[in-house]
């Protein structure tokens, strides 16, 4: 058990769950997968595992929040607080963390709407119930016309923000009462809160976790607690079914030549996640985008998918209704829970990973221009990213997932919104630039390494060729007692010598700079002089 695992389930809230195949609809999903596939998707249990699939391991793990387990009658409900007064309480039915080995996680709320039929309804749940942090802050005619930035009014920053985010989020069971005010996101108001970086947990997310688990900031890490940070931005990807007989019918209509969805509003807020007017004042681009971003295989059954990179949602009949016109449809809000769900995770963690990659290059890239740069550490980390880059091009990025027509046209989709084969093939580019680099500072310091041995080669070759041409015994003589002093008289004073001037040549010469190239010269001229002095009075004065 590693440390993250350990302090993660030392409270008992958290529990890592291996994937098993003990029901039908577990059957049907794992099913509907490449075998390749399943080891990213799935933490397996061992009836699964096989000697081809132990990196799973090191793939995935994943753990469930054990209070929420409507199974177990913990009903728990995620509550949404709007800006005009109304809430939203939406069943849990689990709480899921999968953690990558390309350290990415994700954390997804498994909500039911029991309550709250109306298609406004839909859009403000989605909407409001996503955001982690504030994106942004009003301004005042100040602000903007002046450029000065006047007394910071946190109160009034945060009624500015009320059209992107809630009044307050928060998670409690159902006799659980619930002090709202520490989860309205008030802290904003003060900017001390946000000097170091936007990003804060919010407190519906932290208080899942044991105290103290987590630190969002690089100046505030510590040993033995999980430095985190958003993987994409300031809002959670929302997947999401609504039933809606009048509405779906509508919407797959033909007429004059174009389906009613094309230009229809709601469906395009529906897609893009929002609940005020389309931000897009251009009919023409506001078709296209929709277009581009809806599924419509069974649009004339009444059943449409839109996928962005905020989300997955899916338009169709109620449950009740749904086998009337098409007798397999009600297999798809079961697959959109099951298969569509962990297709759009997939589509996340490529494009979150590519991402982060695309950071650790950037931050790499920065250290090459800084002269005080360790270049061994540099090329450790090069290799450590490429090393971690071939496992997610291997493991985790797919160009195809299932043999199902369905799967494989919603998932081409899902890839090119999400932008996932552009980035991917953009970030080759910039991994091959730092491998070259890499191999660069390599044979840079093998070529070092070549000349200092090639220096001291030459350093001593003088003495070389003297004891190659004249002898070993050719200082002696017998008339006088050796002496290890005596550099005309013993060839043990001379190898004495010469061992003194090796070692203290090396020590000097590792520790040499490129920037003074005349102490070199200089000491290479003192040593030529003592190889000449040691032979003048070896050969021409004996």
């Amino acid at each position: 058990m590693n440390v993250f695992e350990q302090n993660l389930t030392e409270d008992k809230k958290w529990k890592r769950e291996n994937f098993k195949l003990d029901h039908p609809s577990k059957y049907n999903e794992y099913n509907y997968f490449y075998d390749f596939v399943r080891e990213v998707l799935y933490d397996l249990g061992e009836d699964l595992k096989i000697p081809d699939n132990k990196i799973n391991n090191t793939l995935i793990r994943h753990y469930s929040y054990t209070d929420s387990d409507i199974n177990k009658g913990n009903t728990h409900f995620y509550h949404i607080k709007v800006k005009n007064g109304k809430h939203y309480a939406l069943e849990i039915d689990s709480i899921l963390l999968n953690i990558y080995g390309t350290g990415v996680g994700v954390l997804s709320f498994h909500l039911r709407n029991r309550d709250y039929p109306n298609p406004d309804d839909i859009l403000k749940i989605n909407q409001f119930g996503r955001r982690i942090y504030p994106p942004f802050f009003g301004l005042t005619d100040d602000d903007i016309f002046t450029g000065d930035l006047g007394k910071i009014d946190g109160e009034k920053q945060i009624t500015d923000a009320k059209n992107e985010i809630a009044d307050a989020i928060w998670i409690s069971s159902v006799n659980e009462k619930t002090d709202i005010t520490k989860y309205n996101f008030s802290e904003y108001k003060d900017s001390n809160h946000y000097k170091h970086g936007p990003f804060q947990l919010p407190h519906f997310i932290r208080d899942l976790f044991p105290k103290n688990f987590f630190v969002e900031h690089w100046k505030d890490r510590k040993e033995k607690k999980v430095y985190i940070r958003p993987g994409l931005d300031d809002r959670m990807f929302v997947v999401s079914w609504y039933g809606n007989d009048k509405l779906a019918n509508y919407l797959g209509e033909y007429h004059c030549q174009s389906y009613n969805y094309e230009t229809d509003d709601w469906w395009y807020k529906y897609i893009f996640v929002d609940q005020k007017s389309p931000m897009v004042a251009h009919r023409k681009m506001k078709q296209k985008l929709i277009n581009e971003h809806t599924y419509h295989r069974w649009a004339e059954y009444g059943t449409l998918f839109g996928m962005s990179r905020y989300s997955l949602v899916m338009l169709s009949s109620t449950l009740e209704t749904l086998a009337q016109p098409f007798i397999n449809a009600t297999f798809t809000v079961r697959h959109l829970q099951t298969m569509y769900y962990k297709m759009a995770e997939l589509s996340l963690l490529q494009r979150t990973s590519v991402i982060a990659f695309s950071d650790e290059v950037t931050h790499i890239s920065d250290t090459v221009h800084n002269d005080n740069t360790d270049n061994d550490n540099l090329i450790r980390r090069i290799q450590n990213l490429y090393g971690m880059y071939i496992l997610f091009v291997n493991k985790i990025y797919f160009r195809e997932i299932t043999a199902q027509e369905q799967g494989i046209e919603m998932y081409d989709i899902l890839q090119r919104v999400m932008r996932v084969p552009n980035h991917v093939k953009d970030l080759d580019g910039e991994l091959d630039e730092l491998n070259r680099y890499a191999a660069m500072l390599e044979q840079k310091r093998e070529n070092e390494e070549m000349k200092k041995h090639t220096w001291l080669a030459t350093l001593f070759l003088p003495a070389m060729l003297l004891t190659g041409f004249f002898g070993m015994n050719i200082l002696n003589n017998a008339d006088k007692p050796l002496h290890i002093f005596d550099l005309n008289k013993t060839s043990v004073s001379l190898f004495w010598w010469l061992t003194v001037i090796l070692t203290f040549t090396t020590i000097i010469y590792s520790g040499w700079k490129p920037i003074s190239k005349r102490i070199k010269t200089l000491m290479f001229s003192f040593w030529g002089l003592f190889f000449l002095y040691i032979l003048y009075h070896s050969y021409f004065i004996n």
